[in-house]
């Protein structure tokens, strides 16, 4: 059972390429997004003059690999008015996509399992969590199609 037989997002810009970008965009946050919210306080020392101020920031990201997207734009005036879909004929892109990851993970596992030094094994570690990464963001959109994935490496 799929989630979504398809995802469709716009994208408005001043060209084609920044409408299409803006309705990638859209496509990769309708899929998945990661909050991240800071509070700080600073509170004046004078006590004749107590103040505290709170500030809050708040970011918002979506970083999705988006593959086998179909594009639609048209011009209105100066403006680029932009649709992407990705469907459920993306489905066999991710698969591939993760193939090719769980491969590199596996490859970078046996590089470090090469090696004696802490020091030698750390860009392998650290290149296999970038791979692992780049894993969870590929079935991530696999899901969100309603495809399934059954290898780990």
């Amino acid at each position: 059972m799929s989630f979504a037989d398809s995802l469709v997002a716009e994208g408005i810009g001043e060209s084609e390429t920044e409408a299409r970008t803006n309705a990638v965009s859209e496509l990769s946050f309708m899929i998945y997004a990661d909050v991240k919210t800071v509070l700080s306080t600073d509170v004046s020392d004078d006590p004749n003059a107590p103040m505290q101020i709170v500030t809050k920031q708040t970011d918002v990201i979506s970083a999705l690999p988006i593959y086998g997207a179909v594009y639609k734009t048209e011009q209105v005036g100066n403006i680029f008015k932009s649709t992407a879909e990705l469907s459920q004929k993306a489905v066999s892109v991710y698969k591939k996509e993760i193939d090719k990851a769980v491969e590199s993970i596996n490859k970078t596992y046996k590089s470090i399992l090469s090696e004696n030094s802490d020091s030698a094994k750390y860009p392998y570690v650290m290149a296999a969590l970038t791979h692992f990464e780049n894993l969870q963001k590929l079935k991530t959109v696999l899901s969100a199609l309603g495809g399934e994935y059954k290898k780990i490496p």
